[in-house]
């Protein structure tokens, strides 16, 4: 009786998980977007890769010349920052904030904005204990690239809803 009592408990959590629309946060498409050109002041920065990387997984093609892709996505500026949050009683910081920000535009192949400067910022707190100082600063590394990852989706929603067909396809689904 249990066991049956445990197999219909757990296929009730199912159900009322799929019926409610939650789902795992997985990959996404970017519909719509078959080409993009990503330009940096510095291309080497941790968020212009993280750009195009999510961008060929998406299947985007990426193209070496901004004329010959559909949009151009300019990186003017991109800054991580780590502050203080709170201290401890003995004045030394045991919380950090870690934010993420990106400054960026989004032009067609003749060079017209078709999205102005935009920022976008992501943050997260990181509780910080001084006797495991190495263990905190890989964490704040990882959490850091997380939060390039959210801006990064952020931007690929932004890009899918320049076109208004890919942007009502989405809305209906």
């Amino acid at each position: 009786m249990k066991k049956i009592l445990s197999y219909v408990l757990i296929l009730s959590a199912v159900l009322a998980t799929t019926a409610c629309g939650w789902h795992l946060r997985g990959q996404q498409s970017i519909s719509g977007v078959d080409s993009v050109h990503v330009s940096s002041g510095d291309s080497g920065t941790a968020f212009a890769q993280e750009l195009k990387y999510h961008l060929k997984r998406q299947g985007v093609e990426l193209k070496a010349n901004a004329p010959e892709a559909r949009y151009s996505v300019v990186v003017l500026k991109q800054k991580s920052e780590r502050r203080v949050a709170s201290v401890g009683a003995s004045a030394r910081a045991t919380e950090y904030l870690l934010v993420e920000t990106v400054e960026f535009l989004v032009l067609d192949p003749a060079g017209q904005q078709l999205l102005p400067a935009t920022t976008l910022r992501a943050e997260r707190s990181l509780d910080f204990d001084e006797n495991q100082v190495i263990g905190k600063n890989d964490e704040a590394a990882l959490i850091q690239t997380e939060l390039r990852n959210d801006l990064v989706r952020q931007l690929s929603r932004r890009l899918q809803h320049l076109n208004p067909a890919a942007a009502a396809a989405d809305n209906e689904g």
